[in-house]
């Protein structure tokens, strides 16, 4: 080759090196998404303001900021494509948002706090996927609670995928969260002599929120995980678990580095693990159980009671009666909502042991209550009252009746409605020995297959009380239509002893299901 060649290629070598530095990747794009109809707003530029200060120090060339007001454009083309890649509904979007790759975040206040880790995880996975392989020093792909979101669907089989359980008022869970924010979010493997560029995913679960601790206790029967070991933090991927802070902190980028966090199959799990949730199929249950103690002898005798003195008086029957039962419904919803806190309030070292013991302490009692009930149903059947057991005490009996003939006696007040409605508090709470039994059965049973008051939980409580109080509200229609108290009554003491039978029947059923928690 002669030296004019030699020149000219060098030169071209030269432009082309010279080209090569000169040209930059594409910068990370943050979509920013709000709803403003405002005409007069800038909110766009108010966003521009917050991330120049959140962002400050970050090269900007390494960014693009775009922000949509979606009251203009309702559906862009943009939110689209990320909505369809991550299996969003457009129904579950809430605004303002902050995407950035397969990322995002809802919440103004969320979005100011956590955007910047947000951009730099995007920068840093820009990078490693662009070769730079290993550890980074910035960035990772930490998925806070109101922050970044992801479901297990979303991982893909070259992801390094973990399901990690914490709470928040555990000490080694926020060290713990701490030390997550400092991993790379992403590693290069060498699997099977085969390099991989694997994403680091982690699925954040609070055990306090709904259905959480209820998947937590699956996954400790799945992977067999010891009854000494069942405690939070922890975290599961494809081939184990690690808990514990120093654990963790030890062992998982070994973990990840050997592939074992690789090929996390989700949907198989699910479906091969048998995970006690609350479904909207067992609505209909707790509605028949609520309705079936509506038909407690206890409740509806003190109705009848009022009642009668309501008659004796000429007062307005539907007024004062469903008054009442307002008063009852709200003691009854307060009761359980309470009642289900108590339960739940359960450090999760102990949780299990202690559900253990529940649940073999609700066999015994629903058994002893079967049984009390299939004999009252026999005392009744011969009309010999006086031997069935399972009624308020004496004593109880009378303080109701002196409580009811006082509230009676203000029912012509301007404060009828509010004397009788409290009437109907004080009331649920003095009978409650004789018909809460089946409620308290409920209430645990709620309190082993959900974790949390939200959504279903509470609809489930609303449905049990209004349920509950349907006989009574029906009894005060009809008496107030009818006016034959007595012969009502008459008839509800005819039918005592199927009363009796039902309520066996339904303590026996939940026999059987708290001996399912324990096999």
């Amino acid at each position: 080759m002669n030296k004019k060649n030699i020149y000219i290629l060098l030169c071209f070598l030269s432009i082309l090196i010279l080209f090569g530095c000169s040209v930059k990747s594409e910068p990370v794009k943050l979509y920013y998404y709000y709803f403003n109809a405002c005409g007069a707003c800038n909110e766009s530029e108010e966003f521009y303001n917050m991330a120049d200060s959140v962002l400050e120090g970050i090269d900007k060339s390494e960014y693009e900021i775009i922000t949509v007001n979606t009251f203009k454009e309702s559906m862009p083309e943009s939110l689209k494509l990320f909505l369809e890649a991550n299996s969003i509904k457009t129904e579950d979007v809430s605004y303002p948002m902050l995407t950035s790759g397969n990322n995002y975040i809802t919440g103004l206040e969320d979005i100011e706090k956590n955007m910047r880790e947000l951009l730099l995880s995007s920068i840093n996975k820009k990078s490693f996927n662009q070769g730079q392989g290993g550890r980074e020093s910035t960035g990772n792909s930490y998925k806070q609670e109101g922050a970044y979101k992801s479901g297990p669907s979303k991982a893909d089989k070259n992801s390094s995928y973990f399901v990690y359980f914490y709470t928040s008022s555990c000490r080694d869970c926020k060290n713990t969260e701490n030390f997550l924010k400092t991993l790379s979010s992403g590693y290069k493997l060498n699997v099977g002599e085969k390099d991989v560029n694997s994403r680091l995913v982690i699925d954040h679960k609070n055990i306090t929120q709904e259905n959480n601790l209820a998947l937590l206790q699956s996954l400790f029967e799945y992977y067999d995980v010891p009854k000494d070991k069942r405690e939070v933090p922890v975290m599961f991927y494809s081939k184990g678990y690690i808990n514990g802070y120093d654990n963790i902190k030890k062992n998982i980028e070994k973990i990840i580095i050997k592939g074992e966090a690789l090929n996390f199959d989700y949907d198989r799990l699910s479906r091969e693990n048998n995970i006690k949730n609350l479904t909207p199929e067992n609505i209909p249950g707790i509605f028949l159980t609520g309705l079936i103690n509506g038909f407690n002898p206890c409740s509806i005798s003190m109705l009848f009671l009022l009642l009668s003195l309501v008659i004796s008086k000429k007062s307005n029957i539907l007024k004062i009666g469903f008054s009442y039962v307002a008063g009852k419904m709200a003691a009854y919803f307060s009761f359980g909502i309470a009642a289900y806190n108590i339960i739940t309030i359960v450090d999760s070292t102990a949780f299990r042991n202690v559900q253990y013991g529940i649940s073999i302490f609700m066999i015994i009692v629903s058994l002893i209550l079967a049984l009390l009930n299939f004999r009252d149903a026999y005392w009744a059947r011969k009309e010999m009252y006086k031997n069935v057991k399972m009624q308020l005490p004496g004593s109880l009996r009378k303080y109701n009746h002196r409580i009811i003939t006082f509230f009676a006696e203000k029912a012509d007040s301007g404060w009828t409605v509010f004397f009788i409605f409290i009437l109907g508090v004080i009331i649920s709470l003095g009978e409650f020995l004789c018909t809460g039994q089946i409620y308290v059965a409920t209430i645990v049973y709620l309190a082993q297959n959900t974790s949390g008051l939200a959504g279903i939980t509470v609809f489930s409580f609303v449905s049990y009380v209004l349920a509950a109080s349907l006989p009574l509200i029906i009894l005060v229609v009809l008496i107030n239509r009818t006016k034959k108290l007595l012969l009502i009554s008459e008839f509800v003491r005819k039918y005592l002893p199927v009363i009796k039978v039902i309520f066996g029947v339904t303590f026996l059923i939940f026999g059987l299901i708290f001996v399912t928690y324990i096999i």
